[in-house]
Formats: structure tokens, sequence, C-alpha cells
């Protein structure tokens, strides 16, 4: 999360933590550039106004490394520039300042799947109903015959 303002930083980070997110923060552009270079990150959120180094040119900068630019980019901001955003490939547009509830459902999409499961038999049919009913609960299936598929 890459915002200047740390009340903004401190609600996020609470709210994000409550639901299982892991958050990094960062105060500036240069920072979050630097923080994305080390760091494995699944989503970016970003503010548009800070000093230094903007928002804008930050989402320019990670996307255009090939080794971050697939990152999904979620700007936050009071300013109202969503055909900016989306012409310089953010993923996603917030509005502050920020209901929790629809910053939810963003934050949610992006979410990777909690429920994965790896059905190891050999057996199609067991494999089958297995993995049937684990999916109408919401899992996410794989499944292979034998252990050693298993264990690659």
């Amino acid at each position: 999360m890459v915002d200047d303002v740390q009340a903004n930083v401190k609600l996020s980070e609470a709210r994000l933590s409550a639901e299982y997110f892991d958050v990094l923060t960062a105060s500036n552009g240069a920072e979050a550039l630097q923080i994305c270079q080390r760091a494995e990150c699944d989503i970016i959120l970003l503010d548009v106004m800070m000093p230094g180094i903007d928002g804008w040119s930050v989402l320019s900068a990670l996307k255009a490394d090939p080794d971050l630019t697939d990152i999904p980019v979620i700007m936050i901001t009071f300013v109202e520039q969503r055909a900016l955003a989306a012409s310089l490939a953010a993923s996603d547009y917030v509005m502050k300042p920020v209901r929790w509830d629809r910053f939810k459902n963003v934050m949610d999409r992006y979410r990777p799947p909690e429920n994965a499961a790896l059905i190891i038999d050999d057996d199609p049919d067991t494999r089958m109903r297995i993995r049937k009913v684990l999916e109408r609960d919401g899992w996410t299936v794989n499944e292979v015959e034998n252990g050693r598929d298993g264990l690659n």
C-alpha cells in the first residue's frame, strides 16, 4: 500500500489485515518502487497525490518493468481520473474517502483462491466424485492419478 497520509495507511492496513491480507506499506513513490522490486507483491494499492514521485509516475514505472507489469495496481485517490488510470493500465480505481464495503469487493476480486485441493487417486471415478463435491463447495481442484505426479 502506497500513501503519504499515515492515517490512511493505518486504517487500510488494519482493515486489510483483518481480511487476511499481508500488508507492506510505503509512504512515497520511490519507496514503493524499491519495495516492489525486492518483495513479491500480489496487489499494489496506490495513491495518486504524493510528494516527489506521484502515483501516475509510479504506475507508469511499474507497468514499464517486465518483472512488475503483471501485478494488479488499484488506484486509491480523491482525483477523478478513471480514463487516465485505465490508459496507464491500472487494474481498478477506488475513490476516497474509501467506503470499506465497496473497497472490500474490489479487493476480493484480486484475492488468491483460498480453497485449493489436490486429489491423488488412481481411480478416475473416485477423483470425479470427490472433485464434484469439492467444486460445489467452492474449492479449486487439481487431480492426478499417482503420488509421483502429486509431488510434481
